[in-house]
């Protein structure tokens, strides 16, 4: 199997990309959830505590996107030289 055979497209990287940009917000739904139900509780202290630590995580996690993105833009351009890269229809 040789690069070519992927058979990958600008389409392909476009949408690896933008799929990167929403990795962050995946639990969003379920963290509303449990702020609610939190709130009702009336228990925000540690719920606090636990939000403010997946919001350095996920600071982090789009830190790391951002580099992954990078480096498939660079592979596309690599790609792209090497006359691999399919054009999408």
């Amino acid at each position: 199997m040789n690069i070519k055979s992927l058979e990958l497209t600008e389409n392909d990287f476009k949408l690896l990309i933008d799929g990167l940009d929403c990795l962050p917000e995946k639990n969003a739904s379920g963290e509303l959830f449990v702020a609610i139900f939190e709130g009702k509780l009336g228990d925000k202290n540690p719920g606090d505590i636990k939000r403010r630590a997946d919001e350095i995580k996920k600071e982090a996690l789009k830190d790391e996107i951002r580099i992954l993105q990078g480096k498939l833009l660079l592979f596309k351009r690599w790609l792209i030289e090497q006359k691999a890269l399919k054009k999408a229809l």
